[in-house]
C-alpha cells in the first residue's frame, strides 16, 4: 500500500498531507472520521511493511510506551497494524518540530529547550530498566502552543529500529550527525550519556544553524577533533553547558537531572554561578601549588566528581585561594654560626654549629631539587596562559599543558580537522563510510560490496535495504529499456521507499511519468 493524500487509512483516518518523512517512517496529518479531530499518524515501514516477527516485536514493545507519562513527552493515543505497517496515532502539534527553527533560536529558547528535553530524558532514564531515546535531534522535538518542547519517537529499542529500513545518513538506531563519539568505539551501545551528547549537538545546531561536526557527528570527535566554538553572542554559561554535553568521554557529561537543575535556576531568574577571572595558583614561598579543576572552571561543573550529584540550585562556592603576602612567606632562618675559639669551645656551641651546618645543607638540597626537577618559577606563567586560553578554546581547560604545546590529547592521537583523515583504508569503518556514500548515490551493487567487507559493522536492516534496492533497480532498468514505463515507475518508487535520497530514481520516476503521459496523449 503506497501512502498518499486523500486515502482512507485503516478505514478511519483520511490522510490530508504529509508532515514529515524519516529513514524508516512517515508522519501524516489526518482527519479522524470517528471523532472529527485532526491527528498525526506515524507509519513505520510505509509501503513495505514488516514480516510477522517484526510485527510481533513492535506490538510487544509499544505496549511499554503507553505506560510512559510526562509533560515533555508526546504520548501516543493509539497503536495498531495496517497491512503489516505499524502506526501510532498522536495529537497533532500544529507548530511542528524545532527543525523549522534551526539557526533561529534565542538564548532564552535554548535554555527552555535544554530544560524541557532534559526533563523528559530524566524521566525516561529514571525508568527500570532505563529507556534510552537513541535519536534526540531537532526533528524529534515538537513545540506546543504554550511554547513547551515535547520529545517524540521515544520507546523504540535498538532491536526494533534495526528491523526497519534506514537512509544512508543513519546508522541503525541513530542519526549520524547527533551520534556520540563512543558509538564508534568497541562499546558501541546506546547509553544515557549518548542522549545527552545528542542534546548538546541539537542545541548547538538550533543556535548556529549547523551541527558541531557536520553529518559525521561524533565520529570526528572520536578520532580526536576538538569541540568547535558556537558562533554567536551567547552567554558564557550557555556555552559552558553545551560544551559539557559534548564532552568526548561519557562520564564527563552531566546527567539529565543535573541539566534540569542548572536550567531551572536560569529560567527562574535565580543566581547562576558566573564566570570569574581565573586564579593561577597559591604562592607558598617560591613554589606555586597548581590549582584544581574546580578552581579552573568557575561555574557549577557537572564533570567534577565531587560535584557529580547536585543537591540544590545554589551555586557551588569556590575554595578559598590563599594569596601570598610578603609577611606570609616562610623563610628559613639564617643559622647563627659562632666564632670558634681555641680557648672556649663548649658543648652548646658545638650543637649550634652542627645544626646550622645541617640547615645550610638542607637549603642547598631544596634549591637543587627545585632547580633541576620542578622549575616552579616557570609554573605561574604557564598556568596563567593555559587558563587564559581556556576562556576562548573549549576543552583546553581540562587538558594538561602539554596538550597546548603539542596539539595532542592524553598523548594519544593528534587533533584532526580534515574529515579526509578519519581513518586508514581497509578498515571496517572505512568500508562502512564508502558503503554509505555509494548508497546515497544510488550505486547499490557497489554499496553491497563495501558493506560485506565491514563484517558486523553494518546492521542487517541497512544491508537488507541495499539488497532490495539493487534488485529493484535491476528490474526497473529492464522494464524501462523495454518501454514498460508503468512497471518501471513502480520499481523506481520501491527504491525511493528504501532510499528517499536517490536522485537517480527520482529522475527515472519523472521520466516514466512523462512517457506515460505522452503515450496517453498519442492514444487520444
Amino acid at each position: 500500500m503506497i501512502l498518499s493524500e486523500n486515502i482512507l487509512f485503516a478505514n478511519r483516518y483520511l490522510f490530508i498531507r504529509m508532515l514529515g518523512r524519516g529513514g524508516s517512517s512517515e508522519v501524516w496529518l489526518a482527519n479522524d472520521q470517528l471523532s472529527g479531530l485532526q491527528v498525526a499518524i506515524k507509519v513505520y515501514a510505509p509501503g513495505i511493511g514488516l514480516d510477522e516477527d517484526g510485527v510481533q516485536l513492535f506490538s510487544k514493545e509499544f505496549n511499554l510506551v503507553f505506560n510512559l507519562n510526562h509533560p515533555n513527552l508526546l504520548r501516543p493515543t493509539h497503536y495498531d497494524i495496517q497491512e503489516r505497517m505499524p502506526y501510532l496515532v498522536m495529537p497533532y502539534i500544529e507548530q511542528g518540530s524545532t527543525m523549522k527553527r534551526i539557526g533561529e533560536f534565542t538564548e532564552k529558547e535554548a535554555w527552555r529547550f535544554l530544560h524541557d528535553v532534559a526533563s523528559g530524558l530524566a524521566y525516561l532514564h529514571g525508568k527500570v530498566p532505563p529507556v534510552i531515546h537513541q535519536d534526540i535531534k531537532p526533528d524529534n522535538v515538537l513545540i506546543n502552543d504554550d511554547g513547551a518542547f515535547l520529545i517524540t519517537d521515544f520507546g523504540i529499542s535498538t532491536k526494533m529500529r534495526t528491523t526497519l529500513p534506514t537512509n544512508p545518513l543513519t546508522t541503525g538506531s541513530m542519526t549520524m550527525a547527533y551520534a556520540a563519539p563512543e558509538r564508534w568505539s568497541r562499546k558501541n551501545r546506546p547509553t544515557m550519556a549518548g542522549d545527552i551528547w545528542a542534546l548538546g549537538a541539537s542545541v548547538f545546531e538550533l543556535l548556529t544553524g549547523y551541527t558541531p561536526y557536520g553529518e559525521l557527528g561524533g565520529r570526528l570527535q572520536y578520532e580526536g577533533a576538538e569541540i568547535p566554538e558556537m558562533e554567536g553572542d551567547w552567554s558564557q554559561k550557555l556555552n559552558q553547558i553545551v560544551e559539557y554535553c559534548l564532552q568526548r568521554e561519557p562520564e564527563d557529561r552531566p546527567t539529565a537531572n543535573e541539566i534540569v537543575i542548572v536550567c531551572k535556576s536560569y529560567l527562574d531568574n535565580k543566581s547562576v554561578p558566573t564566570e570569574k577571572k581565573p586564579v593561577t595558583g597559591k604562592q607558598i614561598g617560591k613554589a606555586t601549588i597548581p590549582i584544581s579543576k574546580q578552581e579552573e572552571i568557575h561555574i557549577t561543573n557537572p564533570t567534577n566528581p565531587s560535584q557529580k550529584k547536585i543537591k540544590s540550585t545554589k551555586p557551588v562556592s569556590r575554595p578559598t585561594v590563599i594569596k601570598s603576602k610578603p609577611e606570609d612567606t616562610p623563610v628559613l632562618p639564617t643559622p647563627h654560626i659562632p666564632t670558634i675559639s681555641n680557648q672556649n669551645n663548649s658543648g652548646k656551641e658545638k650543637i649550634i654549629y652542627i645544626a646550622g651546618a645541617a640547615a645550610i645543607i638542607l637549603l642547598l638540597i631544596v634549591f637543587f631539587i627545585f632547580r633541576y626537577t620542578g622549575k616552579p618559577s616557570e609554573l605561574p606563567s604557564q598556568r596563567s596562559q593555559m587558563i587564559a586560553d581556556s576562556i576562548s578554546t573549549p576543552l583546553v581547560a581540562i587538558q594538561p599543558v602539554d596538550t597546548i604545546k603539542t596539539g595532542k590529547t592524553n598523548n594519544k592521537k593528534p587533533t584532526i580537522t580534515d574529515s579526509t583523515k578519519i581513518s586508514p583504508t581497509n578498515t571496517p569503518d572505512y568500508f562502512l563510510d564508502k558503503g554509505n556514500e555509494s548508497f546515497s548515490k544510488g550505486n547499490y551493487t557497489e554499496a553491497l560490496d563495501y558493506y560485506r567487507k565491514t563484517g558486523n559493522k553494518v546492521d542487517q536492516g541497512r544491508l537488507k535495504a541495499t539488497e532490495n534496492c539493487a534488485s529493484f533497480l535491476k528490474t526497473a532498468d529492464e522494464f524501462f529499456s523495454q518501454q514498460k514505463f508503468e512497471e518501471a515507475r513502480n520499481e523506481y518508487r520501491k527504491i525511493l521507499v528504501e532510499n528517499q535520497f536517490d536522485n537517480n530514481a527520482k529522475q527515472r520516476v519523472k521520466e516514466c511519468d512523462e512517457q506515460i503521459n505522452s503515450n496517453s496523449h498519442e492514444q487520444k
